[in-house]
């Protein structure tokens, strides 16, 4: 992203808004508007695009559900940031099947929060800590680091090698496929592909071992050559 980002916040209250409000004034940010608990807001007016993007504060995920789909409806492509008191696994599937972007926690630091913030808006998917902890907890062995990597990593080619980087930052195949310039079909190719010679169940777990193994080795030459 070239430009800055506009940023809308969507507070519990006045007080957590103007919290909000006063760590994300920086340099490349716009805060466009500041809404507060429940506010009236007609997202129709609402500019839409990935330079947009809205950081809700809520205690969980239902509190917002009311107005999420009239939000999404009328911002398909803006950023969505969802920070919560609760973030556990349950958390963090109903707020990524409904199309959010990032689960962060009420409980970071100012710092991390801008640091997420910038990543989302580069369209990468965020999530806490503890829940990449909870992924690879829950891993099966297949993905996990062995003594020897080099010699156990399944024999992948260049393009699958390059779908794996995307996977590692959470890309969709739509825009794996836009990316790499091939059609969606081919991509969901690949993938299958990729599970079956990871012996995994699906991407996330895919994106772990590629994790776990430094997704690339550094003298691999489909990695040197990989576009990404």
């Amino acid at each position: 992203m070239s430009g800055p980002l506009h940023i809308s916040i969507w507070g519990r209250n006045e007080i957590d808004s103007f919290g909000l409000r006063h760590i994300l004034t920086e340099p490349d940010f716009i805060i466009d508007r500041v809404l507060s608990g429940e506010a009236e807001a007609r997202f129709s007016e609402w500019e839409d695009g990935p330079d947009r993007l809205i950081l809700i504060d809520s205690p969980s995920v239902p509190p917002i559900l009311p107005r999420y789909s009239a939000l999404r409806a009328a911002l398909p492509n803006a950023r969505v940031v969802l920070l919560c008191d609760a973030c556990d696994m349950d958390t963090a599937k109903q707020a990524f099947s409904m199309g959010i972007d990032g689960l962060l926690s009420t409980h970071m630091a100012a710092e991390p929060l801008l640091c997420a913030v910038r990543l989302v808006a580069t369209g990468m998917k965020v999530m806490p800590s503890e829940i990449i902890q909870h992924l690879v907890a829950d891993a099966p062995p297949s993905i996990l680091r062995d003594k020897n990597p080099r010699d156990a990593r399944p024999e992948l080619s260049e393009r699958e090698i390059q779908i794996l980087h995307c996977l590692a930052a959470g890309e969709a195949n739509k825009d794996i496929a836009s990316r790499l310039a091939v059609a969606e079909a081919t991509v969901k190719a690949h993938v299958k592909a990729i599970l079956r010679k990871l012996q995994v169940n699906n991407r996330t777990q895919a994106a772990i071992w590629a994790i776990n193994q430094g997704k690339i080795a550094e003298n691999d030459e489909s990695a040197t050559t990989a576009e990404y």
